[in-house]
This record gives C-alpha cells, sequence and structure tokens, in this order.
C-alpha cells in the first residue's frame, strides 16, 4: 500500500500535527526517518497534566521544566497554539506563578493566536501583564483561573471568548474584559460565584458587541443589550429578572435559543418561570429552535 500522507511537504504534515496533543505528535517520530524530525517544527505545544504513563507525578516542577525546555530549545518554530490543562489534585502542587512564567516565555515572540488554560483556580492570571504579549490572539479559552482584569487590557483580533467557571478579582470587571476584545464573535463567560460576587451595576459601562454571532451568558454578568446581535444565544435568567433587570432588546438576527437550567431559582414557582421565558420570546422575531432545561 502506497503511504501518500508521507509524500505530502512538509508545512502541510505539520499543520495536521499541529492538532494533536504533543505528546501524540511527538510519538509520530519513530514511524519512519522521514517523520522523525517534523514534530520540532509543529507550532502548537499541546499537553495535559499529569500525562498518562509519565512518572513525574510528584515532581511537578520537573513538569514546567520539560515544557520549557521542549518550547525555548527544541520547537522550531514559534507557538500559535498553547494548550495547558491540569487536574484538580495536581494543580495544588504546581505553582501558578511558575505556570504563567512558562505561559509568558511561550508567548513571548507574540506568534500566539491560540490560548486554552485549564487550572483549576491555582493560578491568578493578570490580563494586562501576563497576556501584554499576546496581541495577536484570535482564540482565548480560560477555564477555572482567577482574573485580574485593568483597562489596559488589549486583544484587538480576538474572535473566541470563553472563560468558563472562572473567578474575577476585585468584584466584577466584565465590561473590561468585554472592552478589550471589541471584534469578539463568540463569547462564553461562565462566573464560579463567591459570596463577594455581584452582578453588573451599570449597562452604561459595557459596549455593544457589533461582530457577536454566539453568546453562553449568565443574564446578571453581561447585560442583554451586549449580545443583541447574536444568532445563538444560550442564557442563564433567574426568577423575577423580567420584572427587576435592564429592558430587553430586541433580538432581531438570534435563530437559536438556549435557557439553561434554572430549577433552582424557579422551583417554588414554575409559573414565574414561564413567564420570564414568554417575555424573553417576545423580543426574538426571527427564532426557529427553542430549548429549555429545569429539570435537574
Amino acid at each position: 500500500m502506497t503511504d501518500r500522507i508521507s509524500s505530502l511537504p512538509d508545512e502541510v504534515l505539520c499543520y495536521i500535527l499541529s492538532f494533536l496533543p504533543t505528546k501524540l505528535s511527538v510519538s509520530t517520530s519513530i514511524l519512519s526517518k522521514r517523520w522523525r524530525p517534523l514534530w520540532r517544527s509543529v507550532p502548537a505545544f499541546d499537553l495535559d497534566y499529569p500525562c498518562p504513563n509519565w512518572n513525574i507525578l510528584s515532581h511537578p516542577g520537573f513538569f514546567i521544566y520539560i515544557c520549557t525546555f521542549i518550547v525555548s530549545q527544541i520547537l522550531k518554530q514559534p507557538i500559535q497554539r498553547l494548550r495547558l490543562r491540569t487536574s484538580h489534585f495536581q494543580s495544588r502542587l504546581v505553582d501558578g506563578n511558575v505556570i504563567m512564567s512558562f505561559v509568558r516565555g511561550a508567548a513571548s515572540r507574540g506568534t500566539v493566536q491560540h490560548l486554552d488554560l485549564h487550572l483549576y483556580f491555582s493560578t491568578l492570571i493578570d490580563m494586562s501583564y501576563d497576556l501584554a504579549c499576546c496581541k495577536t490572539l484570535r482564540v482565548l479559552k480560560l477555564n477555572s483561573v482567577t482574573l485580574a482584569v485593568f483597562s489596559s487590557a488589549d486583544f484587538p483580533l480576538l474572535k473566541v471568548l470563553h472563560l468558563s467557571s472562572i473567578h474575577i478579582l476585585d468584584g466584577n470587571h466584565v465590561h473590561q474584559i468585554l472592552s478589550a476584545c471589541p471584534d469578539v464573535e463568540d463569547l462564553k463567560i461562565e462566573i464560579a460565584y463567591k459570596p463577594t460576587f455581584c452582578g453588573y451595576e451599570d449597562i452604561n459601562e459595557f459596549k455593544r458587541l457589533p461582530n457577536l454571532l454566539r453568546a453562553v451568558i449568565d443574564k446578571d454578568v453581561v447585560p442583554l443589550e451586549v449580545v443583541c446581535n447574536v444568532q445563538f444565544l444560550k442564557i442563564n435568567i433567574k426568577a423575577g429578572d423580567g420584572e427587576t433587570s435592564d429592558p430587553i432588546p430586541v433580538f432581531h438576527s438570534l435563530t437559536h435559543l438556549e435557557i439553561m437550567d434554572c430549577y433552582y431559582y424557579y422551583r417554588n414557582n414554575p409559573s414565574i418561570y414561564c413567564h420570564d421565558v414568554f417575555r424573553l420570546l417576545e423580543h426574538c422575531p426571527k427564532l426557529q429552535n427553542l430549548s429549555t432545561d429545569k429539570s435537574t
């Protein structure tokens, strides 16, 4: 059987390998001499910690050392896609400052376009410092981290922003995050609530996102006015929102609406749930698909 894949140009093979976890990308080096050096030219670094079958569970510092060595000494191409994920247990063993030092170093050439970090709150990320060299970012996904946000943060090229189960230091600065990403098209913001967290206070602090097509939000975290251009909306509303919050805008382009599980807020009065849902539907003239879930 003819090996047609190996006959492809290096650029094509490296592009294919860039979608694999780094461990699998490295493993292709045993296929043949043709494949042996290719992984070093892949412009991506994608690693989970702990790695299956890697005997470094008791040496988290060594894990970061390996990451730094690979990125700075072995890879021939500047990193364009960087993904790092720690387990909940191991995140307590790895110094968050060391992790962000590695991220800053990997991104220091200013070529990172896709950054995906899942760190289980072990790390504080200063968006205006730790990500200052990431002006080229097009995709930013942060999961289970604590954010410090300042007005100097700037991501002019960002198209995808997913913030999942995050803590925001010193209150609600979501408006500053969104102001740093004026051209975002795909937005997801889910706050890991603390007693000190409060919803937004002034809708005028927010600017509308004119290019936004898809959004997953909590209604008390991001005003509906900000996302009224979307075609897809997944939203968490709470009982009585319709009576106490800002007016609901008309969603002229919305065709798909999902209402997240709100049982906790509506369990004592399901009629309020129906009222709030219907009130929202009145402002969706082009809606084609509706999904609601209050079953748990």
